[in-house]
């Protein structure tokens, strides 16, 4: 079963300060812990080799990957193409999008200027996911 989209805000959580090849190679390292896939099962979903994703994996590639490669990306990780767009730092977090609801342009900032150890970062996440369900059930 494959785990949940993200939510812009709990992109935010996941994507912090990123902005690079390295910070796009974390976010799919993270990804993949997620979906409890490897970078052979992925680069084999993505038709590309093993090594290629080991590099994005390590930030050692200076390009990042074409835009329907990103795109490939985000459906077969369940990540919004926003989140790997932020990753790269081509938008950045609470840029006007109409996708982005009012409390999320508010929530944002705060949860980027807050410090979070990683007990808090999991509860928060956890309260998260909570709220994301009951909104999906009303």
């Amino acid at each position: 079963m494959p785990a949940p989209a993200l939510s812009i805000v709990e992109s935010v959580f996941i994507i912090g300060t990123m902005n690079g090849m390295g910070e796009f190679g974390n976010l799919i390292h993270d990804a993949m812990a997620r979906q409890g896939i490897n970078g052979k099962q992925l680069a084999d979903r993505l038709n590309v080799s093993q090594s290629l994703v080991s590099d994005w994996i390590r930030g050692e590639k200076k390009v990042p990957p074409s835009p329907d490669m990103l795109r490939r990306i985000s459906t077969e990780l369940h990540l919004p193409k926003r989140t790997i767009l932020e990753a790269l730092g081509y938008m950045d977090v609470g840029e006007e999008d109409p996708d982005v609801s009012p409390a999320e342009r508010v929530l944002v900032p705060l949860i980027r200027s807050m410090e979070w150890d990683d007990d808090s970062l999991f509860l928060a996440s956890g309260h998260l996911r909570l709220l994301a369900d009951r909104k999906k059930r009303r």
